[in-house]
């Protein structure tokens, strides 16, 4: 199951509790206003720096919801093609036992080898078991 991004409050405290081990490490500033520009730097720095890996979490996450949605919408192009191929092998087989190859292929516009391989195909496709939501025949 997807994770869902921490709150705010969440990385709120993870930079707290690293400025606050920041600030314990620093030697001590010449003067007060140095001290406080430092401060406000590392604080910048440390919210950045929390705010970015939350970034990429989330876009981790992101990536691979889609990742997950590409697949299934191959799944589903794969199905509703091998339903259309039955089909169109259907069609092939049916119009073959109106027409010649010959006259096919002239109807088609194509060469009678064009559809003898058409109609190869077609044998070939009907003979492996179909899904079970095929068109009806």
């Amino acid at each position: 199951m997807a994770q869902t991004a921490p709150t705010t409050t969440d990385w709120s405290g993870r930079a707290t509790r690293t400025l606050d081990t920041l600030l314990e490490r620093r030697p001590a500033a010449a003067d007060d206003e140095q001290r406080d520009h430092e401060d406000d730097a590392l604080r910048r720095f440390v919210v950045a720096a929390v705010a970015m890996d939350e970034v990429w979490t989330e876009g981790a996450r992101q990536v691979e919801e889609l990742e997950q949605q590409a697949e299934r919408i191959r799944d589903d192009v794969r199905d509703r093609t091998a339903v259309l191929e039955t089909e169109q092998a259907r069609a092939i087989v049916d119009l073959l036992r109106i027409r010649s190859a010959e006259e096919l292929a002239a109807l088609l516009g194509s060469s009678v080898e064009q559809v003898r391989e058409l109609e190869r195909d077609a044998q070939g496709t009907l003979s492996v078991p179909q899904p079970r939501d095929s068109l009806p025949a």
